[in-house]
């Protein structure tokens, strides 16, 4: 704080601290009474607790990266999905399948399924977690842009099958279906 009310008095803006706020108040006597951080979110997240990290941030969990080239595995099992380069140090939540929004580059909205995860059926040694999305309206090409991607509920944790066969027919069903996000939202479950 002392850096920032230097900084302040140099360049001419005022620096007002303020306490740890909290969501608890008298309008809601169920709210807990944890105050905001960036620790408890970043916890929520390692949790796979999207939807409780949304109630902290005010906003659904959003990271940003790059549209790479992938395998082309969802491709040949009916359901492409964009793989997004996501810088290391970004917070992301726990491996998982995720209901969420994709905004592409030229800043469009599409729901999404989101695959977060290893890939154990394909990639035994893999140490990294890839993302992937699944959009529920679109029909293009989205290497190279850059995207943004909003996680808004966990559908179920990452299922680890030896055969693809084992899991490509079912897999799809797991997912949210186009205006499946609506619905569900209005009856405050995650969309399936």
């Amino acid at each position: 704080m002392s850096l920032l009310e230097r900084m302040g008095a140099d360049l001419g803006f005022e620096v007002v601290g303020l306490g740890l706020v909290s969501p608890a108040s008298e309008m809601s006597a169920d709210a807990d009474s944890e105050p905001y951080s960036s620790t408890q979110v970043r916890q929520l997240l390692a949790m796979g607790d999207v939807e409780a990290a949304a109630r902290r941030l005010g906003r659904h969990h959003e990271v940003r990266g790059t549209v790479v080239e992938g395998d082309k595995r969802g491709r040949d099992l009916g359901f492409p999905t964009a793989n997004i380069a996501v810088p290391d140090e970004i917070a992301m939540p726990a491996d998982g399948i995720y209901a969420g929004y994709f905004v592409d580059g030229p800043g469009n909205l599409h729901q999404a399924a989101l695959s977060l995860g290893r890939r154990p059926t394909f990639h035994h040694d893999q140490r990294f977690s890839l993302l992937e999305a699944h959009l529920l309206d679109f029909d293009g090409d989205l290497y190279g842009q850059q995207v943004a991607v909003r996680f808004v509920a966990r559908i179920r944790g990452r299922n680890v099958s030896t055969a693809p066969g084992s899991w490509s027919s079912a897999f799809p069903s797991t997912w949210p279906r186009p205006g499946g996000f609506s619905a569900c939202r209005a009856e405050g479950r995650a969309p399936a």
